[in-house]
């Protein structure tokens, strides 16, 4: 039977972009609209409002904003609850506050599905013990995104959390990547309720930014237009502090063995520390700041380089949105070769990985010498491989199954 009512649950979606992975699910809906007659969004999320309805390619899609107990939405003016500042994934957090968020959850899906009876449901977000208890209300199919495998410690702890997550009868789960598809049932996840489907940005049909561009634009943000510009972003998925700190102390050493490039790490507001203000130095070749959305949209047009070092080797990267976008428009990514780089980085060709500090300062030196070369490749590998209009045909026909 083909579905007409699809309902999303996850955390902190809003219809606008934002700096979050949910950027992915913002491009979604409109191509699942096309199929479907109605959406609805459970977004745990401090909101100004409490609902919002809009058409959308024939759809009627209704968001419902459920306020979280105690953990903080990154643009919210509140000061009472917590934001996490260390990284993009609180996992004790937000497992605390998943748990807290059952009853509002449960009572609000419903009181609205009661209504308005829909046909499948699809968790944005890894739930926890939630998602048993969804599929347990819903008495229809479910299906769960599982983004990425953190590798939090203790390991063995992490896993019994993810089996308890995944292995529901009658719950589908979609990893990003089979490498998390193995990982997934190595730990007891049954691979019949396993479904990989990548995610991905629209295709760029567009040449990507010129260099005069990119010196106009970098004349704008106060960065040396004389410079090939390297750009870090935090935090996004397993990155955090460590992976900024190392970061930070490579690209020093990179300038002082001769980089001639400018450094400029790029934080989420809500992540930026006040201490970081003073680890920028003199003659702008490193620049640590937090940036507004829009002025991280400019940076990627006229950054050479993505720089992301990971160190945690037990991560299984999805891989990260921002990366897949920071390809999809040419920008060659130098980043440590932990599970799930695999997918994007062509050694060579779209990137470079090393575990060495060495390694990594020789891959950033060749990424700007060799970045026209390797610009169209970024940008042919992000439409073949992360292409968002084939994400929506695969979620579409597994909610349909």
């Amino acid at each position: 039977m083909k579905i007409e009512h699809l309902g999303l649950i996850g955390l902190n979606f809003q219809r606008e972009k934002s700096s979050g992975d949910k950027n992915f699910w913002v491009d979604l809906v409109p191509l699942l609209a096309r199929s479907l007659k109605q959406i609805t969004i459970f977004s745990i999320r401090n909101h100004d409002v409490e609902e919002e309805r809009y058409s959308i390619n024939g759809c009627n899609v209704v968001i419902k904003f459920l306020s979280p107990t105690f953990l903080e939405t990154p643009s919210s003016n509140k000061k009472r609850r917590i934001f996490w500042k260390q990284g993009a994934f609180p996992s004790w957090l937000g497992v605390i506050e998943k748990v807290l968020d059952i009853k509002k959850i449960r009572h609000e899906m419903r009181s609205f599905f009661r209504e308005n009876p829909c046909q499948h449901i699809h968790l944005m977000d890894n739930m926890g013990i939630i998602n048993r208890l969804i599929v347990k209300d819903a008495k229809i199919s479910v299906t769960v995104s599982a983004m990425a495998y953190q590798g939090k410690s203790p390991e063995f702890l992490y896993n019994f959390y993810l089996k308890v997550s995944y292995r529901v009868s009658g719950l589908t789960v979609v990893p990003y990547n089979e490498i998390f598809q193995k990982k997934l049932i190595s730990i007891g996840v049954n691979p019949n309720n396993i479904c990989v489907i990548p995610w991905g940005v629209y295709k760029n049909n567009k040449l990507v930014t010129s260099d005069a561009e990119k010196t106009e634009i970098k004349r704008r943000l106060g960065v040396s237009p004389d410079r090939p510009l390297i750009l870090w972003s935090g935090y996004i998925q397993q990155i955090n502090r460590r992976d900024f700190l190392y970061a930070y102390q490579i690209a020093k050493e990179a300038l002082n063995n001769g980089l001639k490039a400018t450094f400029f790490f790029s934080f989420k507001p809500e992540s930026f520390e006040n201490r970081f203000s003073g680890l920028s130095d003199h003659d702008n070749r490193i620049i640590v700041k937090p940036t507004s959305v829009d002025d991280f949209q400019d940076l990627r047009r006229c950054c050479h380089v993505f720089f992301s070092p990971v160190l945690n080797k037990r991560v299984i990267l999805a891989p990260p949105l921002t990366w897949i976008e920071l390809l999809n428009i040419g920008v060659p990514i130098v980043t440590t070769p932990v599970p799930g780089t695999e997918k994007i980085i062509i050694q060579g060709k779209t990137g470079f990985l090393s575990w060495t500090t060495d390694g990594l300062i020789k891959g950033l030196n060749q990424a700007i010498n060799e970045y026209p070369d390797m610009k169209t490749y970024c940008v042919e590998t992000a439409n073949k491989t992360f292409n968002v209009e084939n994400s929506a045909e695969r979620y579409l026909k597994l909610f349909n199954k």
